[in-house]
This record gives C-alpha cells, sequence and structure tokens, in this order.
C-alpha cells in the first residue's frame, strides 16, 4: 500500500470518529439534561432591544451550540408584564462544562402591559404563526432592532389600519412601511395625512 493512500484511510479514520455538532432550539433549553438555565429579565436592555438574558451552566462532556430563533414568543414570570417576541437569529456555543450570559434580542407585544423589571424570568410560551412570524423574521434579516421596528409589531398585533412610525434612518423607515402594507395591508400615511390627523386631535 502506497504512502499516500495509508495517510488518507489514517484521516479518514480519525474523522470518522468525530461526532456532529449537538444543537438545541433556546425554546427547548428548560427541557434538557444537565443544564441549567435563567432565561430573566436584561437590566442592560429596552423593551425594543435585548430585553432577555440567557445564562445557561452546563455538566454536560460535549459542546452545545443554543439557536435563537426569530418568531419564538416568551412570556414572563409575571403575567401584568409583556410577552416578548424574539427578533433576531443567533448561535452560541456552550463549552462542555462551561457557563455562558448572553442577550437575546425581541419585542414586546403587548404594548398596554409593563415592561420587564428585575426579578422576571421568562419561559416559553410559543412560536409566533402567520403574519407576526413574518414580520420578525424581516426583523431580523434586515437586524432592525429599533423603536420604529417596535412601533410596526405594535400596529400589527393591534391591528391598526395605519402604519405611523418614525426614524432618523429613512431606509429603514421606507422598508418597514413597505412590509408591513405587504404582510398585513397596513399602509403608512404621506406627512400631510399625519399633519391633519394632529390638527383634528388637537
Amino acid at each position: 500500500m502506497g504512502l499516500v493512500a495509508l495517510l488518507v484511510i489514517m484521516l479518514f479514520g480519525a474523522f470518522s470518529n468525530l461526532e456532529p455538532p449537538k444543537y438545541i432550539a433556546l425554546r427547548d433549553l428548560s427541557t434538557a439534561k444537565n443544564l441549567h438555565v435563567e432565561i430573566k429579565h436584561n437590566p442592560s436592555g429596552v423593551h425594543y432591544l435585548n430585553p432577555m438574558l440567557m445564562e445557561v451552566s452546563s455538566k454536560a462532556a460535549e459542546d452545545l451550540y443554543i439557536l435563537v430563533n426569530p418568531g419564538d414568543i416568551f412570556e414572563p414570570s409575571d403575567p401584568s408584564m409583556q410577552n416578548l417576541i424574539v427578533t433576531r437569529a443567533d448561535t452560541f456555543k456552550l463549552p462542555a462544562g462551561g457557563s455562558i450570559s448572553k442577550p437575546i434580542a425581541g419585542m414586546c407585544i403587548e404594548p398596554h402591559d409593563a415592561g420587564g423589571m428585575n426579578g422576571i424570568h421568562y419561559s416559553f410560551l410559543k412560536s409566533a404563526t402567520d403574519q407576526l412570524k413574518q414580520l420578525s423574521e424581516y426583523i431580523a434579516k434586515k437586524n432592525y432592532q429599533s423603536s420604529a421596528a417596535q412601533q410596526s409589531v405594535w400596529a400589527l398585533v393591534e391591528k391598526k389600519k395605519f402604519l405611523d412610525i418614525y426614524s432618523n434612518d429613512t431606509s429603514e423607515l421606507m422598508n418597514l412601511n413597505r412590509t408591513m402594507e405587504k404582510i398585513a395591508g397596513i399602509k403608512s400615511r404621506t406627512p400631510e395625512e399625519i399633519r391633519r390627523q394632529n390638527q383634528n386631535y388637537y
């Protein structure tokens, strides 16, 4: 047997013994063995920017990769506070026997409930469907972790007829307006229409 063939066989044998990486979704962490998991209020975040903090420690003998999926909805331990929907896809490596602490991007889907606070924990409720899922995935794709994107989420869950959002980023504003009309038929108003509405209101 030639030297090259022998090296190929040795390399193949070495790589064939490697186990594939193990993945688990954030929503499934609470049922996983050998893990201690806390998903709680992030004191450094706001309701539209990293509102949750994931802290996980592992007793497992192998590395684990945690998948964060846009569209997953988490509920707080206090029902008077806001449910949150994930708005950014992430993959976090949890080393064997190690621990990590990572912020989770998300937005509020209950505009009339209170925001999170210290001592509040979150658990997976359900995955969004239809329009809310489409919007969360679009926000994740464009990475619009902003108040304008939050306003769009509120307009959708409240089934508003018109979309009144504000942003210094004209590209973001235009894209959100187009997407909301495409997803839910919620149209934006011209500055003149908004001015007339304010005049009538006051």
